[in-house]
């Protein structure tokens, strides 16, 4: 019974951990901000970081819209 307990506790703090992350991008969208987070030199280091790891690389490519 206890451990029901804390996976769900667990479960619920990931959750709502989550909505907050989603919430400051939904905020950064919203404002324009992100075009200060992704720019060119941020771009070049996460295609060089992200080119061999999986799933991380499809993801990467297509938030890139490359390699379609």
């Amino acid at each position: 019974m206890i451990i029901f307990v804390l996976l769900s506790v667990l479960l619920i703090s990931a959750f709502l951990l989550y909505s907050v992350l989603l919430n400051v991008v939904q905020e950064l969208l919203e404002t324009g901000l992100i075009r200060f987070i992704f720019n060119e030199e941020f771009t070049n280091t996460l295609q060089s970081f992200l080119l061999y790891t999986y799933p991380a690389n499809s993801l990467t490519n297509i938030a890139l819209g490359q390699n379609m």
